[in-house]
């Protein structure tokens, strides 16, 4: 086992051990012991050295962990086979904290997005918090690894309150990708968070099937301009709260030709500035077109938004509101002053309960084309089973049977399953004997179960662009 470690080389009849580290394959072991002894032949005949070697030797001069192997290029220094290193015999050092944040200004120099490059500085914190910002990244294993995966698990960044599960997924795939840098530069070998668990960021548990109904609901009863128009336009238009409404103004909205155009700001940022990176054209649902008339209506002089907050929006110093925080808080409260509970990842879940809705209508590359996500996405982060779904599936498509059998059963079916957001219960009794509540969105609202009856949507979109 020993030897199997161990390159024996014989240089001008000197016999020399040269130790390599357990970790090396042995066809790498081949590899480097039928190199060595082409260096000597050719040292020993004074010839030069081919292409091959000669980049060889510049690869292990340049990373002193090249094939898991403590500075291959120094010990073959010390039996005079290379020349030593021009600045020292020593390696230099690479402490991670530095070279973080040397990749941090370099994606800001390339223009990645401000949301971009705040995910990276939230990472680097996590990760120096049980690793030492100046140990060297070649000097960091799997053992290291591992011990900070279970170090971050147990940690409560404020009393009593831990990263989320998803959190450190999302930790764990950006930690991934500086490393996977630092391979390409060839300062490590292999990647030593390669096989470290990370967990998806979509958690089922906290998806939460909005119904329409609920939406209309707010829309109706709520003053507040601003609130209303955001659950609006997150629900019957499916447009992510707040990048997609950052610039959205009244020129995009064409009544006549069905639709309106998102300019999305995924993609890359000049300094501190905005740039337009991602636009896609969308239908206007039945359901969308009163909100954008409702917006005509209260449409101020010289309004060029569709949201008067949208223009702030875009400055430097509302970078932080950006991120939907401030705007969410003011909703949730409108939210409990109309007896409706908030749900779980308030303005996402309008989203993917839209989402919902229209895969069941309309082929899914087209919904994926208006709504700017790929079907990869759609199936595992928005896509629910509804109510309708399985009733529908439970009663051979007749939804005329299922919804009187769940009329009949209203009170057993209160809970069918988690992920459905409604009225309170207080409201049930009053509304479920109205039919078109809401004559804009053509449904009608039944005691215990939501059934829905719309026509076909006509529309037709040449998007130009899916995100992922």
């Amino acid at each position: 086992m020993a030897q199997r470690n161990r390159i024996f080389i014989s240089v001008k009849g000197i016999k020399y051990v040269i130790s390599l580290s357990t970790k090396v394959e042995w066809h790498s072991k081949t590899e480097i012991q039928h190199n060595i002894e082409r260096i000597r032949d050719a040292l020993e005949t004074d010839s030069p050295l081919d292409n091959y070697l000669t980049i060889w030797l510049q690869k292990i001069e340049k990373n002193p962990r090249a094939y898991s192997v403590n500075d291959l290029y120094s010990k073959l220094a010390k039996i005079n086979l290379v020349p030593p290193r021009l600045n020292s015999g020593k390696p230099s050092s690479f402490p991670i904290k530095k070279y973080l944040q040397k990749y941090v200004e370099e994606g800001i120099a390339s223009g990645k997005h401000a949301q971009t490059i705040e995910k990276w500085k939230y990472t680097i914190k996590a990760l120096l918090r049980f690793i030492s910002p100046t140990k060297d990244i070649r000097d960091i294993s799997v053992l290291d690894a591992k011990n900070w995966y279970e170090s971050i698990l147990k940690y409560e960044y404020q009393p009593n309150k831990k990263y989320s599960t998803s959190t450190i997924g999302k930790f764990v795939r950006v930690i991934r990708q500086f490393f996977e840098e630092f391979k390409d530069m060839e300062i490590i070998a292999k990647n030593p968070f390669k096989k470290i668990r990370s967990s998806g960021s979509s958690d089922p548990e906290r998806k939460v099937y909005v119904a329409k109904e609920v939406a209309a609901f707010f829309f109706e009863k709520c003053p507040d301009y601003q609130s209303r128009m955001l659950i609006a336009l997150a629900r019957f238009g499916g447009l992510r709260i707040p990048s997609d409404i950052i610039m959205l103004k009244f020129e995009d909205i064409n009544f006549e030709k069905g639709f309106f155009v998102i300019h999305g700001l995924k993609g890359k940022s000049k300094g501190s500035a905005v740039v337009e990176m991602e636009k896609r054209i969308c239908p206007i649902f039945p359901d969308l077109k009163p909100i954008f008339i409702d917006a005509f209506k209260n449409r101020e002089e010289g309004q060029e938004y569709l949201l008067p907050v949208c223009k702030e929006w875009n400055l430097p110093e509302y970078a932080k509101q950006r991120k939907g925080k401030n705007i969410s808080s003011n909703v949730r409260r409108w939210l409990k002053k109309l007896g409706i509970d908030p749900w779980a990842k308030l303005f996402v879940n309008l989203r993917a309960s839209l989402i919902t809705d229209l895969l069941d209508k309309h082929q899914q590359y087209f919904v994926c084309k208006w709504l700017g996500n790929t079907p990869n996405v759609a199936d595992k982060y928005y896509r629910m089973i509804t109510q309708e779904h399985i009733l529908n599936a439970a009663f051979e498509g007749s939804l005329e049977n299922a919804t009187k059998i769940s009329t009949q059963n209203a009170t057993k079916n209160d809970h069918f399953l988690t992920d459905f957001a409604a009225f309170p219960s207080a409201n049930d009794a009053q509304l479920g004997n109205q039919k078109n509540l809401y004559p804009y969105t053509g449904y009608e609202l039944k005691a215990g179960f939501n059934s829905f009856s719309e026509k076909d949507m006509e529309i037709s979109s040449s998007p130009t662009r899916t995100r992922t």
